[in-house]
């Protein structure tokens, strides 16, 4: 049996390219992936909602499904709101149903927001800058800056690795953190939960919260990085969506 696909949707201010670390390890566990880039993130003027977000998602996703292929989707920060919200009917229930192949067969939040229906990422506690607060972002025109992102989301690495991480953010539209959940995918598909204990963003006892808030089991890991394990954490986030896609991982305690 081949493997599923692996989507990768990134958070606020972030793009494709900050996977760059996690991708070899799961190209080399034998794994496809794709790692996105939402419109939100660097669009100019800022866009007035998570509309264009969820649609990218969308548009990358379902060609997969109809080559017949299974896809896991991993999500980060701000990522788990469209990214769930763009799976309504693409579980692998919903499109056996509906005579389609592939299908979407797990959901990875990493540090992310698991909202339920109807919640928006403000509403859930977001888009405040963390333990920052509100100053150390940067508005002008709708579109976010973040002021002092090596100390909010790249701490637990090297200063200049971390910087070459930040210099690769995206101003974020700000008007998209009151966009409300449509869809609560993991109520439909099975899930895994990373938390991050060392993170300043989703701090760690609000990231129980949600897990605990799902009102179904979910899978849960837990590391001691950032609020960016992907880039301090790669091989062990690797371990963990591949729990997730199904292979019999030893997920090494972090």
């Amino acid at each position: 049996m081949s493997k599923p696909t692996i989507v990768l949707i990134p958070g606020a201010w972030h793009v494709a390219e900050h996977y760059s670390l996690l991708t070899p390890y799961l190209n080399d566990a034998g794994y496809q992936t794709l790692p996105l880039t939402l419109p939100s993130s660097g669009s100019d003027p800022a866009i007035p909602d998570f509309t264009a977000d969820v649609e990218e998602v969308r548009l990358n996703v379902v060609p997969l499904l109809d080559a017949g292929k299974d896809v896991v989707v991993v999500m980060h920060s701000y990522g788990g709101i469209p990214g769930s919200s763009a799976m309504k009917g693409l579980s692998k229930t919903d499109r056996e149903a509906a005579g389609r192949p592939g299908g979407v067969t797990a959901l990875v939040y990493m540090c992310a927001w698991m909202l339920d229906e109807g919640v928006s990422m403000f509403q859930g506690g977001g888009g405040r800058g963390g333990k920052g607060g509100p100053s150390s972002f940067k508005i002008e025109n709708d579109r976010s800056t973040h002021l002092d992102a090596v100390n909010a989301m790249y701490h637990d690495m090297p200063v200049d690795v971390a910087e070459g991480f930040v210099a690769k953010m995206r101003p974020f539209s700000f008007p998209v953190r009151y966009s409300p959940v449509t869809y609560a995918a993991y109520k439909h598909i099975p899930t895994t939960y990373l938390l991050a204990k060392g993170d300043k963003m989703i701090v760690y006892e609000r990231q129980l919260e949600l897990v605990q808030n799902a009102g179904v089991p979910i899978t849960t890991f837990t590391c001691g990085a950032s609020h960016s394990p992907f880039a301090s954490r790669p091989e062990y986030v690797a371990q963990v969506i591949r729990h997730a896609a199904g292979e019999k991982v030893d997920v090494k305690a972090d």
